[in-house]
């Protein structure tokens, strides 16, 4: 399909999809289905008179006349008890046709079961009429499906439209006009039983639109096998709802394809398109890239004796905004620091330091700020001093494989071997993060000793 319908195969992003083309339930004009369109010549015009050797003449404002060629009348629309009724000649007697169309000049007449014309389709005025509830009504806001099997929508002033453009019927049917490049109603958007359904006309009647993608209002439906839309994704709120006991469903916290592409939908329902890591189960995390795009997934670290879990840590930078990222603790690291920290004091005359739990604390916090920003100087543009009021020391590093390697490069540097051998110190706290992904610095591991008095 082209233009205003589209396939599924969506080559464009998600985050610029237009609702370029629509889908809408026709009025399902099964009344018409199984009709069969008589073959006949026309005049030029309905009032015309006997102009031609062959073909219909109109006699009376009630009775028009096939002529074959041999100049015989073979075919008949005579009007009768207030309804116009259609006979044809066979073996010298005049039959009543049923359930058949005739086309005389430019204008179309349907004989129903009875035998009665009950619609008619004026070709000069593009208007039709049908007799129903015991009278005659120009269909308006509805359609029609004409002689030739084709259906066509009519509007509200009862004018058969040509314009290649959706049209509403009412909240819960629309048709589409031109799809398929004349001005037939091609495709009828219908919510049957609270759930959105896809049809596309044929001459026969109805097919159900099935298994595929479809764009129409703004909206990108997947018809299933059965031609029920499953999904619907509202493209400007960017929100998806499933079909389920009934009635639409918003997803919340998954993932889900439209079209080609899966999106990750956060807790609000909304579709994610900021880039990183989501945890969206205990043991599930995925990443959406720059496009809003799901592109990889992962197992999360869970918390251990020897590690936290991988989670979101919020950083405040200095022109007031915040940068989150993403990582874990490395407990088993800390204590291996703290354990040859005070192995090496003790070696070197010292007293041994305490833990404190505000340093631990705030040497935490410390080393998933370097991960953003590798300084004593804090995001928020203040010293490192102010994460807790016990420090008055830190030293940290990042890069290294392991706490070993770590502490050899502190020993190694006469600035920071000074601060592990100062004897006034007498508490530690130590913070080894691991990052995951919103690495500012390029590094994986970044480790922090805060010193205090």
């Amino acid at each position: 399909m082209k233009n205003i319908l589209k396939q599924a195969a969506m080559s464009i992003l998600l985050v610029a999809l237009v609702c370029s083309f629509c889908i809408t339930p026709a009025m399902a004009a099964t009344e018409f289905i199984g009709e069969t369109k008589e073959n006949s010549a026309v005049v030029s015009d309905e009032s015309a008179e006997l102009a031609a050797s062959s073909g219909w003449v109109k006699k009376s404002s009630g009775r028009f006349e096939y002529y074959s060629k041999a100049g015989k009348v073979t075919k008949k629309l005579v009007k009768k008890n207030g309804f116009f009724r259609y006979y044809l000649k066979k073996n010298g007697k005049w039959k009543a046709q049923k359930k058949v169309w005739v086309t005389i000049s430019h204008n179309q007449y349907y004989a129903n079961a009875k035998g009665k014309v009950t619609t008619i389709y004026y070709g000069a005025s593009k208007k039709a009429k049908r007799y129903s509830g015991g009278k005659w009504k120009y269909v308006k806001n509805d359609t029609l499906r004409l002689a030739n099997g084709n259906v066509y929508y009519f509007s509200a002033n009862g004018i058969r439209q040509t314009k290649h453009s959706w049209y509403k019927i009412n909240d819960n049917r629309h048709v589409l006009v031109g799809e398929k490049g004349s001005d037939t109603v091609d495709y009828l958007l219908k919510k049957d039983r609270g759930a959105w359904k896809c049809y596309v006309s044929t001459k026969k009647g109805w097919d159900k639109f099935r298994s595929k993608w479809a764009q129409a209002y703004g909206k990108i439906y997947y018809f299933d096998a059965t031609g029920k839309a499953s999904r619907i994704y509202y493209v400007e709120s960017m929100k998806c709802y499933e079909y389920k006991n009934g009635k639409y469903v918003m997803w919340r916290n998954t993932t889900k394809y439209i079209g080609k592409y899966l999106l990750y939908f956060g807790s609000d329902g909304v579709r994610v398109t900021k880039s990183g890591w989501y945890r969206i189960s205990s043991d599930k995390e995925i990443y959406v890239n720059s496009q809003g795009i799901v592109t990889d997934s992962r197992t999360p670290v869970k918390e251990t004796t020897g590690h936290s879990a991988t989670g979101w840590y919020t950083i405040k930078l200095s022109n007031g905004s915040t940068k989150q990222v993403y990582g874990y603790f490395d407990y088993d690291a800390e204590n291996t620091i703290i354990r040859q920290l005070n192995a090496y004091r003790k070696a070197n005359g010292l007293n041994e330091l305490t833990r404190s739990q505000s340093l631990m604390n705030s040497a935490r916090v410390r080393a998933y700020e370097c991960s953003y920003s590798f300084s004593h100087t804090r995001p928020n543009g203040t010293q490192c001093f102010t994460a807790s009021s016990e420090m008055n020391g830190e030293n940290i590093a990042a890069g290294y494989p392991s706490a070993d390697a770590a502490m050899t490069a502190w020993k190694n540097s006469p600035g920071h071997d000074a601060n592990m051998k100062l004897s006034l110190f007498s508490k530690i706290g130590v913070g080894v993060f691991v990052a995951v992904s919103s690495d500012n610095c390029g590094y994986k591991y970044y480790y922090v000793q805060n010193f205090g008095i």
